[in-house]
C-alpha cells in the first residue's frame, strides 16, 4: 500500500463524546438542522427502510460491538475536533445506547431497552482510523461506497446528494 495511505492501517483509541457527527452525511437530509444527536437520529429514522435497518444496527451492537469495520474520522484543524467521516450510523448508535435520554421520543423507550444489555464502559472508547485531511477521508467515502462494495450501499437519493456535493466542490 502506498505511504499516502498508511493512515488506514493505523487504528487510534477516541472516547466516543469526542467523535462529532458530520452534518454533510449524505444519509442527512441537507435541508434540515443537526445540532443534537437527537436531530441526527431523527433525520436517519425520517425513511422506514433506513429505521429498520438502523433498528438492526442498534440491537446488533447492542448484543456485542464488534469493531471489525473501520470508523473513519478526520481531525478538524480550525477546532481541533474530530469528525465521522465514515461510521456516522455506528458512532450514533454508541451514543445513545451510553446516553438513551439523548433519543428522540419515538425511540426512546427502545434504545432504554437496549442500554440495560450493554456495559456502558465497554462501549466509552472506539478504535478510529484518523484520516490526515477530509480529502483522505472523501477518498476512503468514495471507495468504501462504490456500487461494487459490499457494505450498506446509500440510497439512490444518498448517492445522489454525495455526486453533487462533489460536483459543486470541483
Amino acid at each position: 500500500m502506498e505511504e499516502k495511505y498508511n493512515w488506514l492501517n493505523k487504528r487510534h483509541l477516541l472516547s466516543i463524546d469526542q467523535l462529532r457527527l458530520w452534518n454533510e452525511n449524505p444519509r442527512l437530509n441537507p435541508e434540515e438542522t443537526h445540532l443534537t444527536l437527537s436531530d441526527f437520529t431523527e433525520d436517519l429514522i425520517a425513511d422506514e427502510a433506513e429505521k429498520s435497518s438502523f433498528i438492526l444496527l442498534l440491537k446488533s451492537i447492542s448484543s456485542g460491538f464488534i469493531p471489525a469495520d473501520p470508523i473513519v474520522v478526520w481531525k478538524n484543524s480550525q477546532n481541533n475536533k474530530y469528525y465521522v467521516a465514515e461510521g456516522n450510523r455506528r458512532v450514533i448508535s454508541l451514543k445513545l445506547l451510553r446516553n438513551p435520554d439523548k433519543a428522540p421520543k419515538s425511540i426512546r423507550a427502545f434504545i432504554r431497552s437496549l442500554s440495560t444489555l450493554v456495559k456502558r464502559e465497554d462501549i466509552e472508547k472506539v478504535h478510529v482510523n484518523i484520516a490526515p485531511t477530509f480529502d483522505d477521508a472523501e477518498w476512503y467515502i468514495n471507495q468504501r461506497n462504490s456500487t461494487s462494495s459490499l457494505q450498506r450501499p446509500w440510497s439512490r437519493i444518498q448517492q445522489q446528494r454525495w455526486i453533487s456535493n462533489l460536483y459543486n466542490k470541483y
